[in-house]
Formats: C-alpha cells, sequence, structure tokens
C-alpha cells in the first residue's frame, strides 16, 4: 500500500492574478493609484482569493470577469461611449458563460442607475445615456450559443431547475445567512483587513463620491444576493476584491490622519501590518498540496482493467485528458445489480472511492458489502480546504457532530482511496 503522506508539494499553476492587476486599474480609477496599489496587495495575501485560485473551480475566473465587466460598465456610464458599453457585455456574456449568475453585472449597473434616476427623476434619459441596453444585448448574443447547445443535447428545463433548488429546495443544506457570511469572511479573511475595510467602507460613506460608492454598492448587492442561496463560501468571493478595495482606501485615510511629513511611513506601515497579517493568515493554506484529485487521475490511467469510481467531480476534471484507457464508470449512474456481474466476470478491476461516497446510501451500502474482498493500493491524502468541506453546511455548528451523509468531509480525515478487485 502507498500513502502519500511526504509527497513534495509542487507550486500551483491556478494563479488568477489577472485578478490582481484588475484590482489595481478598479482602484486607481475610483479611488487613486495608492489605493489600487494597497487594494491589489491585499488582495494578492489574501487567503479567501488564494485558496480558489488553486482549485480547478470556476469562482476565480468569475470573480475576475465580474469585477472587468462593472469597471467596462461604469466607463460606459461615465463617459456614454459606446465602446465601453460593448466591451462590458461582452465580458458579462463571458461572466455569464463561467457561472449562472454572471448576468449579475448587468442588475447591479441598473439598480446604480435606476434607483437616484427614480428619486430624482429622469430614469429614461439616464438608463439611454449609460448605453446599458447596448451592452444588455451583447451579453445576451454572448451567453445565448450556450443555452441553445443546452437546449438542444439536454434540455435547459433541467439545468434551470437544478440551479432553482440551489435556491428554494435546500433540504437538508442550509441557506446562508448574515451569520453565515460573517463567518466565511472572518475565516478566511483577517482581522486587521476587515478592520480596515470598514475603515474604508464609513470614509466612503461620508465622502459621497460615486467612485468611492459604486463598489459599496457591488459589494451589498453580492452580499444581499447570497442569502437567497445554499451556503456555499464559493459565492462570496466577489465580496473579496471589493473588501480590498476599501482596506485600500481606508489604509491611505488613516495615514492622513498624521502630520503631512509622516504619511508616506504611516501608509507603508500600515501596509506592512496588513501583509503581515495577511500572510500569516494565509500560510497554511500555501503549505497545503491540493492536487489529491489530479494524482488520483494520473495514478488511475495507468491501471488496466474495469475502472469504477465514486469520487468528488474535481476528479472527472482531470480523468478527461485519459488517453491511454476509456473514462470510469460512475457508480451512481450505474445499474449496481448489473455492476456486480461486470465486477466478477472481469479479470482485473480498480475501485476508487472518496468522501463523497456517504452522501449515497446506496452506492455506500454496496461499496462496504464489498469492501472485505478488496485489497487497497494506494491512498491519497484530500488537504481540502475549509471553503470546501462547509459547501451547504451551517458552519456555526459543530462539523464533528453533523452525519457523514450532510457533511463527508472532514478536515485531515479525507482520503481518496484505491482498491482493486
Amino acid at each position: 500500500m502507498q500513502i502519500d503522506r511526504d509527497a513534495p508539494r509542487p507550486v500551483t499553476r491556478e494563479r488568477h492574478s489577472a485578478t490582481v492587476g484588475l484590482i489595481y486599474y478598479l482602484g486607481r480609477i475610483w479611488m487613486g493609484w495608492r489605493e489600487g496599489l494597497l487594494a491589489a496587495l491585499f488582495l494578492a495575501s489574501c487567503e479567501y482569493h488564494l485558496v480558489y485560485s488553486r482549485m480547478a473551480l470556476t469562482d476565480a475566473t468569475f470573480a475576475l470577469l465580474f469585477w472587468a465587466a462593472l469597471g467596462a460598465l461604469w466607463k460606459a456610464m461615465q463617459s456614454g461611449d459606446r465602446r465601453w458599453a460593448v466591451v462590458g457585455g461582452l465580458l458579462t456574456g463571458l461572466c455569464w458563460n463561467t457561472k449562472y449568475h454572471g448576468f449579475f453585472p448587468l442588475l447591479i449597473v441598473f439598480g446604480w442607475l435606476l434607483i437616484p434616476a427614480l428619486w430624482q427623476g429622469e430614469w429614461r434619459k439616464r438608463l439611454g445615456k449609460s448605453r446599458l441596453g447596448i451592452a444588455v444585448a451583447i451579453a445576451l448574443l454572448a451567453f445565448g450559443p450556450w443555452v441553445v447547445a443546452v437546449q438542444w443535447t439536454s434540455g435547459y428545463g433541467p439545468v434551470l431547475k437544478g440551479q432553482l433548488e440551489h435556491a428554494w429546495d435546500l433540504s437538508p443544506f442550509s441557506r446562508t445567512t448574515p451569520a453565515t457570511l460573517a463567518f466565511f469572511l472572518s475565516s478566511w479573511m483577517s482581522a486587521p483587513l476587515l478592520a480596515i475595510a470598514g475603515m474604508g467602507l464609513a470614509c466612503s460613506l461620508k465622502e459621497g463620491r460615486s467612485g468611492l460608492l459604486f463598489p459599496i454598492w457591488a459589494v451589498a448587492f453580492m452580499a444581499a444576493s447570497t442569502f437567497l442561496y445554499m451556503s456555499f463560501p464559493r459565492l462570496a468571493l466577489p465580496l473579496v476584491p471589493g473588501l480590498c478595495l476599501m482596506a485600500g482606501l481606508g489604509a491611505v485615510r488613516l495615514s492622513r490622519l498624521v502630520p503631512p511629513a509622516w504619511q508616506s511611513a504611516a501608509l507603508a506601515l500600515a501596509a506592512a501590518v496588513l501583509l503581515s497579517a495577511n500572510l500569516r493568515h494565509s500560510g497554511p493554506l500555501l503549505q497545503m498540496r491540493t492536487d489529491a484529485y489530479r494524482q488520483a487521475a494520473a495514478f488511475l490511467q495507468e491501471q488496466d482493467g474495469l475502472l469504477l469510481t465514486q469520487v468528488n467531480k474535481n476528479y472527472y476534471f482531470y480523468e478527461s485528458g485519459f488517453e491511454r484507457r476509456p473514462r470510469s464508470l460512475e457508480l451512481r449512474w450505474q445499474d449496481l445489480s448489473q455492476l456486480d456481474r461486470q465486477v466478477e466476470g472481469s479479470s482485473s478491476t480498480i475501485i476508487a472511492v472518496d468522501p463523497i461516497r456517504h452522501r449515497l446510501p446506496e452506492i455506500e451500502q454496496w461499496f462496504e458489502e464489498l469492501r472485505p474482498g478488496l485489497k487497497l493500493v494506494r491512498r491519497i491524502k484530500v488537504e481540502a480546504y475549509e471553503p470546501v468541506h462547509l459547501q451547504g453546511v451551517d458552519p456555526s455548528r459543530d462539523l464533528q457532530a453533523l452525519p457523514r451523509s450532510l457533511a463527508p468531509f472532514v478536515p485531515e480525515e479525507s482520503w481518496i482511496e484505491v482498491y482493486s478487485w
């Protein structure tokens, strides 16, 4: 049996460092270059951003496109330039193709325009000047081909139904609450960063400039939207760049409380303290290996015979690159009685499972009945991070007390196990 406890920890490639550069740019146009630079540094060292940038998930890409779309739509509103509206619509379409709620930049801009327009009048004129209609049309054109492709293959109705069930049919999972959101942010963002972001928020509200209030509106809109959906920490990720922008502003404003001759030194000190706190907070993550499913796919590709799996969906992302053997049969989609005959008739069978099987009672029973006759040939530790472990559960509860059928992944107790028959 081979257990990967002390395997070397490679540098991961999924950095999404483009978001850091984008936040510098947005901070510069909304606040100033110092605020933008500090916001970028804070984001680059923020644990919440780092953890999803190291995973084979679309959420870090979504955050990048989300804020890029907001920036382009903002430029379209300010300048009335159709070209920025086209860019904003295209980025929104890409964002929408990345995740199901990628059209939110359009809703955020629409709300930003509509609320004061209704209050002050001339709302049609304001909406027309923003070129929002052009952006909406471009976004729909960019998203449309995917809808047509899904409708042509499996039908868009089941996809939409699944998305709505995550918002309305939550049993036995938990809906995001304000306390849950506070738990996510306080767990994966350092306390000094959150404190200085709060100061930046207060300064933005006091100064009242539109360039300061717009990112606050975007963060508030996204925060409120998380309360409508299942408790997924990744849904709060787009809040993080916005909070880093507020932190950059807060640090600059804090430095102005000292005499002018000392302001540069005070700003450097505040930045150093915040970066140190962020890096200390992110340290355990940077030492963590996050490619367990990549390892599993590489190992299983070299095995011969019938391959049966019931593991996290991340594995199937890597398995799609198999070259020398067919893809595995995922147990949940098989007729188990027929599967028994296949296993007994095969000269070589490999079975790979991870804790996700605990959510599938029939698969769990089938596997446990078969386990005594299996030989464990490889065990790979899943150093999955807490945002993954906490998908859909109330994090204020004791995870150890939750049934494995609800919270199957437990930190330090999760493995991919490969057996041979």
